[in-house]
């Protein structure tokens, strides 16, 4: 088999007279994993971008669910306190603020029996029992509810719902 001078690559026939045209096996893979990495890279780099709202309340569920785990790991009650925009922990008569919103953020707290307010307390005890609350919030046209039941899980949810609509077991 003739070398080339100027490539030093082993010469191959492709096409002529009695030759296969086409491609080895070893090319076509190697394009295709060019074409996999250029392609895995490019939709990293689109990244799905959340609105502030949903990022706002991810941030927010996991404080909750912190308190939550950590009055039940520690067997002491845990309380927060909503004010305005702010989010404060509560110990021993110290307050801490653990979170501030973004302006453009509203939240307000539901009770059972009572109308939505933008102040009042979540207090989780040793045991992680808690009053049943939603904490709602709200920007532009989004809207998405964490749910904080008596006993259970801490769900989040988007879109408009009430304590009523979770004691219904609706979606």
């Amino acid at each position: 088999m003739p070398i080339s001078g100027t490539m030093m690559f082993p010469k191959t026939d492709r096409g002529g007279p009695g030759g296969e045209g086409g491609f080895t096996l070893l090319e076509l893979l190697l394009v295709l994993l060019i074409m996999g990495t250029t392609l895995a890279l490019s939709i990293g780099a689109w990244g799905v971008h959340d609105s502030p709202l949903e990022s706002e309340s991810r941030r927010l569920l996991h404080l909750v669910r912190r308190a939550k785990s950590e009055a039940m790991l520690t067997g002491r009650e845990v309380r927060l306190e909503l004010k305005g925009t702010e989010i404060f922990r509560i110990d021993e008569g110290r307050k801490t603020r653990i979170a501030a919103f973004p302006s453009g953020i509203g939240i307000a707290l539901e009770t059972e029996g009572g109308p939505a307010a933008r102040s009042g307390h979540i207090l989780f005890a040793g045991t992680g029992v808690s009053s049943e609350r939603l904490l709602r919030l709200y920007a532009d046209r989004e809207t998405a509810a964490i749910h904080i039941p008596a006993v259970g899980s801490i769900v989040l949810k988007h879109g408009e719902h009430s304590l009523n609509d979770f004691a219904r077991g609706e979606p």
